[in-house]
């Protein structure tokens, strides 16, 4: 007996609308419910959980996992359905489709044509394509406010809403590309139960499998360029965000810019008194000296002042320089030893660059 078995499994996005969210909820974990978070407040993208819009509605990862055994007089469908509380497509849901699928005229027609039971699988795909239409058109209204929200505000959460829409389009983009996969692989697997029938049923079959197909793989490919419409949409909002922030940060550097030009211009007019009162100060200061050249009655002189003047400067700039570990002076990573020695190491770098800049006096040799 000619037969054989042809499998897909699918990962598909399908819209969770609001109003049947009620029931699932309730009958969700608390670990399910955390994940129904905003996707802003998420420190970690998980592009497998379900996306939440801004509607309400939401997005997630359904599976169609089905397997069928073809054969001549008689075909099974044996399909998987995982344990889940996100309402994915049951077999009570799948039974209806299938059912819906016989009582649809244009597949009628198909199978009236031909007997290959292959042409059910692409009607299945089709339930597929048209939940990923319906995910795109509340992923669309998604966007267009989230571009209006960048447009009036430029909030950090809103710009990692962005970045987490992004990614789980990215993601979208390996689902459709398996979506087209599975569809080339149906194409391209022959049933073997058709070669009892005659040779013009055979290629009526083929080229109904071909065309359907090809009508497949053009919306997918519609669908994959609607994706990246939204990608590219969703990278303008970004930059916009991102300019807006670079905008409101050069106001606020322009803002202190001006208020450190105008400190600046108060402290030249406080330079400039102290320039008006320092001739004054540096003479009342001089006249209140207690020094025998100015006081006879002093013991001390100009030149023990003078003496006094010299070594405590000189004795506040050794410590001064010393004590700074990241000075011209020192070379880099040098150690207190080093740093206290550095009159002598500055002395000798002095010494060392005049001898290098030194002319040197050609001989009666060197010119020849």
């Amino acid at each position: 007996m000619c037969k054989t078995d042809i499998t897909i499994t699918l990962p598909f996005v399908r819209t969770l609308h609001k109003k049947s969210q009620i029931s699932t909820l309730q009958s969700a974990s608390t670990l399910e419910r955390s994940s129904l978070s905003s996707p802003a407040a998420d420190t970690q993208i998980n592009t497998q959980a379900p996306l939440l819009l801004r509607d309400g509605n939401m997005l997630f990862i359904d599976l169609l996992a089905i397997h069928m055994v073809r054969n001549v007089k008689e075909n099974t469908i044996i399909s998987y359905h995982p344990e889940s509380t996100w309402c994915q497509t049951s077999a009570k849901r799948l039974h209806s489709l299938i059912l819906l699928v016989g009582g649809s005229v244009y597949w009628r027609n198909i199978f009236s044509k031909t007997k290959d039971p292959t042409f059910l699988f692409l009607a299945v795909l089709w339930y597929a394509l048209y939940a990923w239409d319906e995910s795109f058109e509340f992923l669309y209204n998604h966007v267009s406010v989230l571009e209006s929200g960048v447009l009036k505000d430029s909030r950090i959460g809103l710009t990692q809403e962005l970045h987490v829409l992004q990614a789980h389009l990215l993601h979208y983009q390996s689902l459709l590309t398996n979506f087209r996969v599975s569809v080339s692989f149906i194409e391209k697997t022959p049933n073997p139960a058709m070669e009892s029938e005659d040779l013009e049923q055979r290629e009526a079959s083929h080229e109904l499998m071909k065309k359907e197909s090809e009508n497949l793989l053009s919306e997918i490919e519609r669908l994959e360029k609607r994706r990246e419409m939204l990608s590219s949409r969703l990278k303008n909002a970004m930059d916009l965000a991102f300019a807006t922030v670079n905008i409101e940060d050069s106001r606020q550097t322009r803002a202190l810019t001006e208020a450190t030009v105008r400190d600046s211009a108060a402290m030249k007019q406080i330079s400039y008194l102290t320039m008006v009162f320092l001739p004054a100060s540096l003479i009342a200061s001089v006249f209140g000296m207690n020094v025998k050249e100015i006081n006879n009655q002093s013991l001390e002189t100009l030149a023990h002042y003078v003496e006094t003047t010299i070594s405590l400067t000189l004795l506040t700039v050794y410590v001064v320089v010393t004590l700074q570990p990241h000075s011209t002076v020192h070379r880099k990573d040098a150690n207190l030893r080093e740093r206290a020695a550095w009159p002598g190491i500055l002395l000798w770098k002095v010494i060392r660059g005049k001898m290098y800049e030194r002319p040197q006096v050609k001989t009666a040799d060197d010119k020849v």
